[in-house]
């Protein structure tokens, strides 16, 4: 579908001609202004009265007989009109009386909706998204669509508020809701409640049986992952963008992989069987267990198909077991201390790695990142260990460290992650789809075309990120290299405060 904004001269010498077929039309106007006068009508109108108040003025009075506000009831007859006319519609158009605020937020929650991208109406400065509008126009569209997705949407949607709450107070700021309504679209869009709902389950039991959970890749990319609980990264404290674990065009359906400690499997896979095996398709692996979490009517027209075309069709769930998330088990049962209450600023700790002393400390214990990376940096806190550690991880045909003694980049600059050549891209101004198709371009190990490179000599990319853009061959997500660093981190802290127990441990 098509979405254009207008404003209301625009709107009035359009329709002195006849419109296209498949055009509709909403049109919004002031409390105190008269209907449009159209010599033509499109197929499809729809006409409103609201004024341009924020959220923020809300709080004050207002008074009635002069200003409207906005409300469900017409978020409802936005979304009803939509949904109505949506197979049909090839071109919609919203019109305010100077074609910027209100249209625009009707726009985006629409193009939300539809399209699966809103972004465009935020970052054209002749637009400014009345974000009251927008918030309520597309939470409307949730309820429409949580109607087919029976009661599960509505439990996370709960789940996600309260822990939103819990961390924000009653005030939750622009960027955070922008970006958890940006993820709830797209997760409702794509029918991928059932996954993330068991993703959540799983987790929860693991909280309650007191065993370590991690994940592998980039689910730490996502917020309402972490808001759920199925990730302890929050990806707004780390700056790992959503686009990285679910595609620019948010539709990719995607994969959760979680570690849990060795062992542990068969008690999932006991809790799976009793609480959810009506929902589930479970596939045993060589080295996991996959779980096809779907609707019932779903599960039933799909039981009999082959695994491996049912593993490539659904996104699923696939649980690895992790030998040192048992390590910490174990270390967590000798000393009485939970994993996750260690501090990750613990001086101790950061002085295991300054030192180099990282025997036994998983993915660390290793002579390159200690003689040639941690040996050669002021590492002040666990970000300086998680560039480190992709700088391990990553595939390059250069190295990089060399552009820290030659001061050509700083550290803290140089790409060790994926995410990191996609959001310094964005930063000299490459658009974000564009940053993205380079980003998993060069991921490839396809180095650079000549239009890539030339795109970043336009926007002035320096000649050191343009060649280790063009000899990466593999970079992994930030929000793996997160995980990994903070399970490294605690068994260094076990190692400082609790050494005779460290020693036991590993030593089994």
């Amino acid at each position: 579908m098509r979405i254009e904004i207008k404003n209301l001269k625009s709107i009035q010498k359009r329709a002195k001609v006849k419109w296209n077929s498949g055009t509709a039309l909403i049109s919004i106007g002031d409390t105190d202004a008269p209907n449009p006068m159209l010599e033509h009508m499109p197929e499809w109108l729809l006409r409103l009265v609201f004024d341009d108040v924020y959220l923020e003025d809300e709080d004050e009075e207002i008074d009635p007989n002069f200003f409207t506000l906005f409300n469900d009831n017409l978020a409802e007859r936005i979304v009803n009109f939509v949904c109505q006319h949506k197979n049909n519609i090839e071109t919609l158009i919203c019109q305010c009386e100077h074609g910027q605020s209100r249209s625009a937020a009707v726009a985006a929650a629409v193009a939300q909706y539809i399209n699966g991208e809103s972004a465009e109406f935020f970052s054209d400065e002749r637009y400014c998204p009345n974000k009251t509008v927008f918030h309520k126009v597309l939470h409307k569209f949730f309820e429409v669509t949580r109607k087919d997705s029976m009661t599960t949407w509505s439990r996370i949607e709960e789940i996600c508020k309260q822990k939103l709450k819990d961390l924000y107070g009653e005030s939750i700021p622009d960027e955070i809701s922008e970006r958890f309504t940006t993820e709830f679209c797209q997760i409702v869009r794509y029918s991928l409640e059932d996954k993330y709902f068991l993703a959540h389950q799983i987790a929860k039991k693991t909280y309650i049986d007191g065993v370590p959970i991690g994940f592998r890749g980039a689910i730490g990319n996502s917020f309402v992952a972490f808001l759920l609980g199925i990730t302890e990264v929050d990806p707004l404290k780390y700056g790992l963008p959503f686009e990285v674990y679910d595609w620019a065009d948010f539709g990719k359906s995607v994969d959760i992989h979680l570690n849990v400690s060795t062992d542990y499997t068969d008690v999932i896979l006991d809790y799976i069987k009793k609480s959810f095996f009506a929902e589930t398709i479970i596939i045993p692996k060589k080295n996991s267990l996959a779980i096809i979490a779907l609707p019932t009517e779903l599960i039933k027209e799909y039981a009999g198909y082959d695994h491996q075309y049912l593993l490539e069709r659904f996104a699923h769930i696939e649980i690895f077991e992790s030998d040192i998330l048992a390590l910490i088990k174990k270390l967590e049962d000798m000393t009485g201390v939970k994993a996750r209450t260690i501090p990750l600023d613990d001086e101790k700790a950061l002085e295991i790695f300054r030192d180099c002393k990282t025997s036994e400390i998983s993915l660390f214990d290793d002579e390159f990142l200690c003689s040639c990376v941690l040996s050669e940096i002021d590492i002040r806190s666990i970000d300086e260990l998680v560039k480190a550690l992709g700088l391990k991880l990553g595939t390059v045909d250069y190295p990089p460290m060399d552009l820290m003694f030659n001061k050509t980049a700083k550290f803290s600059e140089l790409l060790a992650y994926r995410d990191e050549v996609f959001i310094g891209l964005m930063q000299y101004g490459v658009e974000r789809e564009i940053a993205f198709r380079m980003m998993e371009h060069f991921n490839k190990g396809k180095g650079l075309t000549h239009e890539y490179k030339h795109l970043m000599k336009c926007h002035h990319v320096p000649e050191w990120f343009i060649k280790s853009c063009e000899k990466t061959l593999y970079l992994f997500p930030k929000a793996h290299g997160v995980v990994h660093t903070l399970e490294a981190f605690r068994l260094a802290w076990y190692k400082a405060h609790y050494p005779d127990a460290f020693r036991t441990i590993t030593k089994t």
